[in-house]
Formats: structure tokens, sequence, C-alpha cells
């Protein structure tokens, strides 16, 4: 419907009117491709499991980041004035630069998707706070502490965010109105793609895309199928799934050079006791993929250890 009423309106404006029909049609073609492009830019695949169901107790939580290949993508220590420090992964370029997840040192894990489902200019006209995930990270110690900042999700935007910390793992899916439903759990999996899975929510689904829809599908399938109890690497495994083509699959490569595609895996192991692990693939463009495994003490989040890199 937004292509139709983008090209209605480019129509009465005399913009599409040429006497050279196929110059014509390659406009149109063109201006359909890149609002697909756009629309389909903002897509996440994120999951976990708690409980008896992670090797060892305590959670695993995976957020696989899909977007077109113009960011950059940097892990920081960020140390706030009276908040718990945390590493967050930060995108650089790309029109929607900052914090896409992160771990604070209280072992308080957050990640987020976007709203795909809901048109881009909705989400954007619907007035609500910013900076939740860092809010979220410098100011809340567990998920109890973080869900009871409904202030925070009652004047979100549109969004989905998962948390973990030691006990369980919680999803909040936000929606127009300030309406929010919030879905935890304490054994066993918990996934969410880019549309509504909450079916008192499922009305504000005005367009499920493909992707969202198969990509959803497939990580209940995979987290149904997982032997568990399950430990970090089993969850990796999952977000290197490929089995629906490049555009569809868990972690996307692009159909096309410019398509959207996985861009980084930030996944969180962390243990009923002791300093939880801090898995990150980054998939830069035109730079090789980088892999790394932090242990997350206290001499990550005071700055006393660097954070190392490895490359392969």
């Amino acid at each position: 419907m937004r292509v139709q009423r983008r090209l209605r309106r480019a129509a009465e404006k005399g913009i599409l009117l040429r006497r050279r029909p196929q110059a014509l049609v390659a406009g149109l073609l063109l201006l359909l491709v890149g609002l697909v492009a756009a629309g389909s830019a903002a897509a996440c695949t994120l999951f976990g499991l708690a409980g008896p169901d992670a090797a060892g107790g305590g959670t695993l939580l995976v957020k696989n980041r899909d977007w077109r290949p113009d960011q950059t993508q940097r892990l920081e220590l960020v140390s706030p004035a009276g908040g718990s420090p945390y590493l967050g992964l930060f995108a650089t370029g790309g029109g929607a630069s900052g914090l896409k997840a992160g771990v604070n040192a209280a072992g308080l894990s957050v990640i987020s998707a976007t709203v795909s489902s809901i048109p881009r200019e909705e989400r954007k006209a619907e007035k609500g706070v910013g900076g939740i995930l860092r809010r979220l990270l410098s100011e809340c110690g567990s998920v109890e502490q973080a869900l009871a900042r409904r202030d925070l999700f009652a004047h979100a935007k549109p969004c989905f965010y998962m948390l973990a910390d030691r006990r369980e793992v919680a999803r909040v899916e936000t929606a127009p109105g300030g309406r929010f439903v919030v879905t935890r759990v304490s054994r066993g999996p918990l996934w969410q793609t880019n549309h509504y899975l909450e079916p008192s929510l499922a009305d504000f689904n005005q367009t499920i895309g493909v992707s969202s829809r198969t990509r959803a599908a497939r990580i209940e399938s995979l987290l149904d199928s997982l032997k568990k109890p399950a430990d970090l690497d089993a969850l990796l495994a999952l977000s290197r799934d490929r089995a629906d083509g490049p555009d569809n699959s868990i972690w996307r490569t692009g159909g096309t050079p410019a398509s959207t595609r996985t861009m980084a895996t930030f996944a969180v192991a962390m243990p009923p006791q002791g300093p939880g692990t801090l898995y990150l693939r980054t998939a830069d463009p035109d730079t090789p993929e980088r892999m790394r495994t932090i242990r997350l003490d206290a001499a990550v989040f005071t700055g006393k250890r660097a954070l190392a890199r490895s490359a392969r």
C-alpha cells in the first residue's frame, strides 16, 4: 500500500509523465526496488534459553543483527556516572547509528529488534522516550528491575526487546498507544523476529514480511528440536543457520551486494554464579569477519583488561 501511495503521489505531480515508455518502466522498477530495500533493512532475530534447558543453568541470549552493508560496528566499554558499566555493541553509519545490544557488570543483557510490521513512517511518528537500552543497562541489575521500569516501556516507540540475567529471559513487545506485553521464562526458549507474536498485539501487524515470518518459524523449530540442556556453542550453531536462502535465513548473506544481511551475532551466556561469557561475531562490509569470546569478569568492566580481538 505504501508503494502504491508513493506512485500515485508521484503521478499526480507529473513526475512519472514521460513520452518515453522505456524510461518510465525503468524508473518505476528503480523506485519499487528502492522502496522494498528501504523497508527491509531493519531486521533481527532474537532468541534465548533459560534455566535447566541451558547447560549449567542460568541463561543464554543471542541476537543476529541484520542491516544493509553500510555500517561499521564496534564493542565499547561504557562507564556511566552513577550507573552500572556495560559492554555495548555500537553501529556507525547507515542512518541508524547507536547502541544495538549490551551486557552490564551486574549480569543483565538487553537486545532489541525493529517492528517491521508497522510502516517506518508510522513508527517514527510515535512519540516515545529514547535510549531505552542505555538506560536499562546503566540503571538495572536484573530482569526484575528492568521490567519494573514500566515508565520506559509504556512510553516507548514500537520496538521489541529481549532481556536476560542469571535466572530468566524476558521479551517485551511495545506497541503504539503505550501498549506493551511482557513474556517471561525461567525454563525453556523464547524468540522474536520483526512482527508481533503476542496475540493481543497481533492487530498491529499491518504487513508481516516474508523474511520475518520465515525466520520466526525456523528459529521456533530449531529451538524446539534442540537437544537440551544446550550450551552457548549449540545456540551459536543456530545463529549460523542458512536453510532458507540469502534473504530469509537466520544468518542472512543478502541476495544482492546491497541487500540486508546479518552484520553481527551478539551472544551472552550467564551462569547462575560467576563470570559470564560474551561472544561477538561481526561482518562489517569489505572487512574480514571478526570473532571474539570475552570473559565477563570485573577486569573487563573496570577497563583493566583490554577487549581482545581475534580474526578468522
